[in-house]
């Protein structure tokens, strides 16, 4: 058992260095990866931790309705939200227009 965790815990460093050198490095294809690859780690972090936290919220909650309603609205009003953002810069990168990244 020991040996198995050490195993998976090398490897997820493993693969930590792998990805920070990968990221090291200047090539032309790394400018448009950086940004996906960051979207989809922001996505991870943000969904592991709001499905780690549904239980919780159900075993504190009297009935289940109410949570599950906040996390299918939630879910709705993100799905909503994305779409208009990906729509918004996929219509200004069709009009040739500059697109500004939102300051931050």
């Amino acid at each position: 058992m020991l040996w198995q965790l050490m195993l998976a815990a090398s490897l997820v460093v493993l693969v930590a260095v792998c990805g920070g050198v990968l990221l090291l490095l200047a090539r032309p294809w790394l400018k448009w990866l950086q940004p996906l690859l960051l979207c989809l780690a922001i996505g991870v972090l943000l969904g592991s931790a709001f499905l780690h936290l549904i239980p919780e919220a159900l075993e504190l909650s009297t009935s289940p309705h109410p949570v599950m309603l906040a996390v299918l609205c939630g879910f709705c009003c993100s799905m909503d939200w994305s779409r208009d953002c990906t729509g918004t810069v996929m219509s200004c990168q069709r009009r040739k227009k500059s697109c500004r990244p939102m300051p931050g």
